[in-house]
């Protein structure tokens, strides 16, 4: 058994925006995510994979009942499964996700105590790695966004400080550098003269 707390989805990854309180209900849907995502056949069928469980003989052998019923009712076979789906079918039968609160429980029923404790580890770790590059992500494009914005904003004080240069130029109005003074730019044209 895997115990996993869920963050604070008032928790902003932004900044800018200021954290607020979650309500209630962007908690419950916060929490139902986390254990729609927990359960999901992607998810469920990569940790097959990275485990391995695909290529052991308790996973993929063997005519589950639904096989068997079809069988009966039909007199025909249903259509071949790989033994990917057939190893995904039996973990996500072992499977139990449940929710308290921020808590989200997860567990897996083998005889193999190892096997039960290996599995619901790399689930979390896998889901905890997406989640982390989801993050991830939305943090790059957050901070490509903000790039763009600060190279708009500093091509548009480029334009508008020529544009001030230009019409001081032309209105005669007497500019200062931002070291010297108006009696020091006076007294330089002056002594120009």
């Amino acid at each position: 058994t895997t115990i996993l707390e869920l963050r604070d989805p008032g928790r902003t990854i932004s900044p800018f925006t200021p954290a607020r309180a979650a309500s209630d209900a962007a908690t419950d849907n916060a929490i139902i995510t986390e254990v729609t995502l927990l359960n999901s056949e992607p998810l469920i069928r990569d940790v097959v994979q990275k485990m391995g469980l695909d290529k052991q003989p308790r996973f993929t052998s063997g005519r589950d009942s639904a096989q068997m019923i079809w069988h009966t009712l039909r007199h025909e076979d249903l259509p071949a499964v790989t033994p990917l789906e057939r190893a995904v079918g039996v973990a996500s039968h072992n499977l139990s996700i449940r929710h308290e609160a921020r808590i989200i429980n997860v567990s897996y029923s083998s005889d193999d105590p190892k096997l039960a404790a290996d599995f619901v580890n790399t689930l979390a770790s896998e889901h905890m790695t997406r989640t982390f590059t989801s993050d991830e992500a939305t943090t790059k494009q957050l901070r490509e966004y903000l790039d763009q914005e600060a190279a708009d904003l500093n091509n548009k004080l480029s334009a508008s400080e020529a544009e001030m240069q230009r019409y001081a130029q032309n209105s005669g109005i007497v500019q200062t550098d931002s070291q010297d003074t108006v009696t020091q730019q006076q007294l330089r044209l002056l002594s120009e003269e």
